[in-house]
């Protein structure tokens, strides 16, 4: 069996490196003789990614913004004739919240599966936010062109059905759920580096600057952080996900663009602070994040992989960004949301002072809700496995 892999590979995302490698490791462990293709915006690094996982057959690159045109076209379209099937996702890969190049460039990509009269899925995907009239009929057009939809949350398939989808819509959960982490003699060295097992809480920091929030919020969170730094002896790790430069304004040399939020926010802390620069695989990210007592993300993979190690989140997103709110909302941790837009010194204060406090009664409170989201999030698998057994009697 040969499943064409399309999502937001290689683009340096740990999330999405996370979601093709839980991806990956569950369809190999329910589909026999399996052998990926995978489109990826870099695929030196999809290679070094995926170097263990012996089923990788072809890595097609495709390049994005001023690169489109140095894509692998021919070999994309080898992809599509040679595969028996193409996965779009996971991810939330049909939202124009940052930009508008995703939605039209995975509706080509569900197009060109059907061109080739292939079966197609859209595996655990996040919609929304839609903001445009032809962002809309464009999800909509993909969705029904798809022989499976399994979205990652209720709001995504609300999102479909409102805009006129009329097949049927499975919730899953985010593949990384599943992940698994890998304690490496590298990340023991550098647990040890970080003094995360040293006297003091450690606290995980990932945010980033894709849309604005103002230095003003950005001083209140930095005081927040101060504060526990000084009261509580706390070490500041910063956890930067986005390990790509921005390729729209700053140059080729520029530091990866979740290094640059991470720096910027060091630089106005009182308090001493790291940043981890050193590559490191999703398995071993999660790792670390495992070694922490609290992880502060405005990255939704950062919150998903504290969440499933057991370690105590606070959530940071945007107004008009709805991933992160859905998920909080999903594992009944709303009161530990908060929006850079407009953040709260006394409430963050005293719900991080909380979450210390409670932090024995989060992490068993939270087993039962990780139990059923890993479970959720192989409810695509098992989908796309029925359907094919059904295919092939």
């Amino acid at each position: 069996m040969k499943i064409f892999l399309i999502g937001w590979f290689g683009a340096g995302n740990i999330g999405d490196e996370a979601i093709l490698i839980s991806e990956m490791l569950l369809i190999r462990s329910r589909i026999k003789n399996v052998r990926f293709f995978i489109l990826s915006f870099s695929p030196e690094r999809t290679r070094r990614l995926t170097n263990d996982i012996d089923e990788v057959e072809t890595i097609i690159g495709m390049g994005s913004k001023h690169r489109f045109f140095k894509s692998d076209f021919l070999g994309l379209l080898r992809s599509f004739k040679k595969t028996d099937l193409v996965v779009i996702g996971g991810g939330g890969i049909f939202q124009d919240i940052y930009n508008h190049y995703p939605i039209p460039f995975f509706t080509v990509m569900a197009l060109l599966a059907k061109l080739f009269r292939k079966f197609l899925m859209l595996y655990s995907v996040g919609i929304g936010p839609v903001n445009t009239a032809i962002g809309r009929r464009l999800c909509k057009l993909t969705a029904n062109a798809a022989d499976i939809i399994s979205v990652r949350d209720n709001e995504s398939r609300d999102l479909l059905t409102a805009i006129g989808v009329k097949k049927e819509i499975h919730v899953s959960a985010d593949p990384v759920f599943n992940l698994k982490s890998m304690r490496s003699d590298k990340i023991n060295m550098l647990v040890e580096k970080q003094n995360m097992v040293k006297e003091g809480p450690v606290i995980g920091i990932c945010i980033q600057n894709l849309l604005y929030w103002s230095m003003q919020n950005k001083q209140i969170l930095a005081d927040v952080l101060d504060t526990l730094a000084q009261g509580k002896k706390a070490r500041l790790v910063f956890l930067p996900f986005g390990t790509y430069q921005d390729g729209w304004f700053h140059k080729s040399n520029a530091e990866p663009i979740d290094i640059t939020a991470s720096r910027e926010l060091a630089g106005i802390l009182k308090s001493s602070s790291s940043v981890l620069t050193d590559y490191s695989t999703p398995e071993e990210r999660i790792a670390v994040i495992g070694a922490l007592d609290l992880m502060i993300s405005m990255r939704l993979h950062g919150i998903i992989m504290g969440i499933s190690m057991g370690v105590p989140v606070i959530a940071l997103t945007y107004n008009n960004e709805t991933k992160i709110r859905n998920l909080m909302k999903r594992v009944g941790l709303e009161e530990d949301l908060f929006f850079v837009n407009n953040i709260d010194h006394k409430r963050l204060s005293a719900r991080i002072e909380n979450i210390f406090s409670r932090s024995h009664e989060f992490k068993q409170g939270v087993k039962e809700k990780i139990d059923s989201l890993k479970k959720e999030a192989e409810k695509s698998i098992e989908l796309l496995s029925e359907r094919l057994s059904f295919t092939e009697e």
